[in-house]
């Protein structure tokens, strides 16, 4: 019982001399509150028959419930981030969608582009020493030439890019910076 209200009801039983530890859950309010326990009805394990006991009430135990500390400013801030990205997800789902639709040609240029400066930088030209700065054009493209080539790549690159920006931009709308 807390404050003369039943809060649960645990059936059990006891041999001669034995003790046994019991719980119901309760969900604490904050605030001064008076427990005890009762026992509402007995019987003999023998005979099934009522019995009456000495002591069918425990000692009242007063204690105090805290109010519940305030979140952290860190807290708070996460949780609205949270929120905003969970009621977002359907949405940047269908935008991604949209700007791989957008970005597919994009991709297949710039594989065509990178494709023919790659084929003109294949031999070095007679003032290139292969292994040089003069050489990195050609190193570059072929490194990123396999980027463009993978619609999958690309498009997880493009997704990972933009979550990098909306980070950054939410920062910034933290900082009072935007």
């Amino acid at each position: 019982m807390i404050d003369d209200a039943t809060i649960g009801s645990v059936p059990f039983s006891l041999t001669s001399g034995a003790a046994v530890i019991l719980s119901t859950p309760w969900e604490a309010v904050a605030g001064t509150h008076t427990l005890y326990a009762k026992i509402e009805s007995a019987t003999d394990p023998d005979t099934s028959e009522a019995i009456a006991l000495s002591y069918a009430t425990s000692s009242a135990v007063a204690i105090v419930v805290a109010e519940a500390p305030a979140p952290s400013a860190f807290a708070e801030a996460v949780e609205q981030v949270v929120s905003a990205a969970g009621s977002a997800l359907p949405a940047a789902g269908r935008v991604a969608g949209a700007a791989i639709e957008i970005l597919e040609p994009i991709r297949k240029g710039g594989v065509a582009i990178l494709e023919k400066a790659l084929e003109e930088r294949k031999s070095p030209k007679a003032t290139e020493v292969v292994g040089t700065l003069s050489a990195l054009p050609t190193a570059l493209l072929s490194t990123l030439l396999p980027i463009f080539e993978s619609p999958l790549l690309f498009s997880v690159l493009f997704v990972l890019s933009s979550l990098v920006i909306l980070i950054i931009v939410f920062r910034a709308l933290a900082r009072g910076r935007l």
